[in-house]
């Protein structure tokens, strides 16, 4: 039970760093603008109202390659059970998506692609793990 619980939390700490990268990135192709109060929310939601398409494809880039890094090492540190490890991540993750998604004004592709990535990621990564450990489909 220990090791299942420190391989979820080691996913979910590898995973927000990855989020947190590839949206730093995004954020140097795609600056504020000066001056942007990020403890007002609705300066943080006009602000993402006029993002371009590319900035939120950015977004989306790191909600699917956050979960896919945290659920791999998630189920590649579980001692059982890899694709379970891999779907509670991908399950976190999904729930951060749709908080960002109520906070923040999106459209309905970005909503798709916010509920459709987490938990894609984190089966792509179980799989991976559970394939390459020569678990089975029933054990995995």
């Amino acid at each position: 039970m220990g090791r299942s619980i420190l391989a979820v939390v080691a996913g979910l700490i590898v995973g927000g760093l990855i989020v947190a990268g590839v949206e730093y990135i995004g954020h140097l192709i795609y600056p504020p603008p000066e001056g942007l109060d990020l403890t007002d929310p609705e300066a943080i939601r006009e602000f993402a109202s006029a993002a371009p398409t590319s900035a939120r494809l950015a977004v989306l880039l790191a909600w699917f390659l956050g979960p896919l890094g945290g659920a791999w090492v998630a189920a590649r540190l579980a001692k059982r059970s890899p694709m379970t490890h891999a779907l509670v991540v991908g399950a976190f993750f999904l729930i951060g998506d749709v908080v960002n998604l109520v906070t923040i004004p999106s459209p309905v592709w970005m909503w798709i692609g916010g509920l459709v990535a987490p938990p894609l990621a984190a089966y792509v990564a179980g799989r991976a793990v559970a394939s390459k450990a020569g678990v089975s489909e029933e054990h995995a």
